[in-house]
């Protein structure tokens, strides 16, 4: 089949795909994108580091999961699949008399992807097109490479001097396709032959497509946006994608050879906490099902990679045929893509079909689905740990060509070099009351130690102009990630969040420079009359925005009728009869006056001058307030930061010196420990999760609690340590997290709620 004759392809129903298609451009140069992965023993814990991080995992846990690294001599395929596939490309470009240099980087392993770029500027090219190693739609395999360019565009400074485009997600091409064809044909001949050797020839053969698992939210958010009109089978592109290829290898092998099987997707390689869920089901558990149902020959299909990288090699050559072995099963499995002739000379028609030169107009595609689009939608396979800068997005400017943001580090060249009497440091903020009272606090205190002049720039955030529950937002991030977004292109130089709201993930190129000295952690009660929480009346309305708080609150009171509430400080204050301060004793139904109290922070009323709202101060062993509750964190730029003792990253500018003397060292140990644990429960931003840690001499303690949201059950505990670094805090929240789930916290609260 010749895969750019269009009788061998499908005409797409595909209503929005000239939206989504970028005009040919005269490129220059083309980057392999891919993941990476160690090349020695020595190179498996620091490569695992870099897979995690961010998510605070000790080595000791990652050297656990080592194991099939371990077992095949610390060497992961896929660096030299990639080096063999850049040699196909490079040799099928020349064949077709194309001119273009091949250059490779990889997100996790050298050579590193900001460096590649740094090269290909270095070689004078200009206009890159970026071709990545997975070929279907979610968060890691196309949006997670559009952020490692636009983050290495941003930090290495070439944003603006480098164009950066993505090529579409080619499950469907004929290239990627027909490779599958040829083994799923031979594979199932070969089970086939088996079986009629061992005197069954007519035994059931089932045909496995297998690919990578991922968390099913991703799944949902996989070709997910506004734009997009289509509904996907099983809801997701993701899933959907992996059918309708599956279904086409299926309809070729028969028609080519004539047989087939009974087929299914099967899921593997998952990863993560035991509560967090997965697409299933998973391919050793079909496996067992399958030969209890009577079949005795499988064709494994790794419909879902692109070459023998170590998740095809350990979990399908390895775990899973051992499987089918110890069942008494026939089993084989198929090669993947690799540097087959039609997969290399597919990936050149990707690049062909985008440059000008090489156009090829009618792109290859075997499903209506396809073929992708170039440019993907806003919102596109989102980001749950908050928004980077991403290229290849309708709604980017990252990577398109324009006028380039200052080169790092902004904040000390703004300040006049580091005297501290140059141009004004911007501090981003929302525009709420709060927000702006905390900001202008730490701006006073900035200015007090730097010298300089400070200039407050305000940032609209989801989450100021959203409506409906914040827990059904996606949680406090939505006040974060407009933030970080200014930060990272440059409208502002430092941050100030209110520290609870910022996800426990690390944005790459910023820092948490500075935790000031934490206020008041406690929640409080405001009510009509003055009343305390165990006098209020049964069936008491009570208002909050809070999951943590109403699960709490439901435990003590399982009486009270608690309500889901939104609004600033003093909306949520208005909503309750004769409390100082409040304007107006008109009764309107969720505006004001109709509620008989609510929950609040203790360090937001005293920042706003309303502690004499307070009808009662909520003591832990009530509530246990949210990890970082009464704390503000102050982000930057990671050129713009601090710079540690033994390193030379980070900067010794009068911005920096500024921000070290802001940051309070028992507040970050106490908020290191209580992110730690959030971030080991995997817990989302609407998780019924309580934690409070605190220095008592030369021991930090920390409680936590997880909680039903009924409030009918709840796990909590406590440890502490005498490790007082940010390793030791961090240990001990983990430590705790774990604590907790071995008592059964996923089994009582949806740790994933965002």
């Amino acid at each position: 089949m010749n895969p750019l004759n269009p009788q061998d392809t499908v005409t797409a129903v595909n209503v929005v795909t000239q939206a989504g298609r970028m005009a040919p451009k005269d490129y220059d140069a083309v980057l392999l994108a891919s993941f990476g992965g160690p090349e020695g023993q020595e190179d498996v814990l620091p490569f695992l580091r870099n897979v995690t991080r961010g998510r605070g995992i000790p080595d000791e846990r990652l050297e656990e999961v080592s194991h099939h690294y371990r077992a095949n001599g610390g060497i992961s395929p896929i660096n030299q699949q990639n080096r063999d596939l850049k040699a196909g490309i490079e040799a099928e470009l020349a064949a077709r008399g194309i001119e273009l240099p091949v250059f490779w980087g990889n997100r996790n392993w050298a050579p590193y992807v900001p460096q590649t770029l740094q090269d290909i500027y270095d070689a004078g090219h200009r206009k890159v097109l970026m071709l990545t190693t997975s070929a279907y739609s979610c968060y890691s395999s196309c949006r997670q490479y559009r952020e490692d360019i636009g983050i290495a565009l941003t930090e290495t400074g070439l944003d603006g001097k480098l164009e950066v485009d993505k090529v579409r997600q080619y499950f469907d091409h004929p290239g990627f396709v027909e490779p599958f064809v040829e083994g799923t044909a031979a594979g199932l001949a070969d089970v086939r032959a088996r079986l009629a050797a061992a005197g069954t020839p007519d035994a059931p053969v089932h045909i496995l497509f297998a690919t990578h698992s991922i968390p099913t939210r991703d799944a949902a958010a996989a070709g997910r946006s506004d734009a997009e009109p289509r509904q996907f089978e099983e809801d997701s592109a993701y899933v959907a994608q992996h059918l309708a290829s599956g279904t086409e290898v299926i309809r070729r092998v028969e028609a080519g050879s004539g047989d087939t099987a009974p087929w299914s997707l099967v899921y593997q390689s998952r990863s993560g906490a035991p509560h967090v869920p997965w697409l299933e089901p998973d391919i050793n558990d079909a496996i067992e099902e399958l030969a209890g149902k009577g079949v005795k020959g499988i064709v494994i299909v790794p419909l879902g990679f692109v070459s023998d990288h170590m998740e095809v090699v350990w979990d399908l050559d390895t775990e899973a045929l051992e499987t089918c072995a110890t069942l008494g099963l026939t089993a084989t499995r198929v090669p993947t893509p690799g540097t087959h002739r039609k997969f290399v000379s597919g990936l050149v028609d990707l690049i062909s079909e985008r440059t000008a030169a090489n156009n090829i107009a009618d792109r290859p595609h075997l499903t209506k689905l396809g073929p992708w689009y170039d440019v993907c939608r806003p919102g596109c396979c989102a980001n749950f740990r908050g928004e980077k800068p991403t290229i290849s997005g309708a709604d980017t400017t990252i990577g398109t060509g324009h006028a380039p943001y200052p080169a790092a580090p902004a904040g000390p060249t703004r300040s006049g070099g580091g005297t501290g009497h140059g141009v004004s440091v911007r501090v981003g903020t929302r525009a709420s009351r709060l927000a702006l009272t905390q900001t202008q606090q730490t701006a006073d205190q900035l200015t007090a130690v730097g010298g300089f002049p400070i200039e407050l720039i305000h940032i609209r955030t989801d989450g100021d102009v959203l409506t409906g529950s914040l827990s059904q937002m996606g949680g406090t991030g939505v006040f974060v990630a407009a933030l970080r977004d200014a930060l990272l292109q440059d409208k502002c130089d430092v941050a100030v969040h209110s520290l609870k709201d910022l996800p426990t993930g690390a944005a790459l190129g910023l820092t948490l420079a500075a935790t000031p000295k934490r206020a008041d952690v406690r929640d409080v009660l405001c009510s009509r009359d003055g009343l305390k929480l165990a006098d209020l009346p049964a069936g008491a309305t009570v208002g909050t925005g809070s999951p943590r708080r109403a699960a709490q609150l439901r435990a003590a009171r399982p009486d009270l009728d608690i309500r889901d509430i939104r609004g600033n400080v003093d909306t949520r204050l208005g909503r309750v009869p004769g409390l100082p301060g409040n304007s107006t004793d008109a009764v309107v139904e969720g505006k004001s006056c109709d509620l008989d109290a609510v929950v609040l922070a203790a360090a937001g009323l005293q920042r706003l001058g309303r502690l004499a709202a307070v009808s009662e101060y909520l003591e832990s062993a009530v509530m246990l307030p949210a990890a970082g509750q009464g704390s503000l964190a102050i982000e930057c730029r990671s050129a713009d930061a601090p710079r540690k003792a033994g390193s030379t990253e980070g900067s010794q500018g009068v911005l920096a010196q500024a921000l070290a003397a802001l940051d309070d060292p028992d507040t970050r140990l106490a908020v290191t420990a209580e992110r730690a644990l959030l971030a080991r429960l995997e817990a989302g931003c609407a998780a019924p999760v309580g934690a409070y840690a605190v220095r008592k001499g030369s021991r930090l303690h920390l409680e936590a609690v997880v909680c039903a949201v009924d409030g009918t059950a709840s796990v909590r505990d406590s440890k502490a340590t005498d490790g007082l670094t940010e390793v030791g805090a961090t240990l001990l929240g983990i430590e705790l997290a774990e604590v907790l789930l071995a008592r059964g916290a996923a089994e009582i609260a949806d740790l994933a709620a965002s």
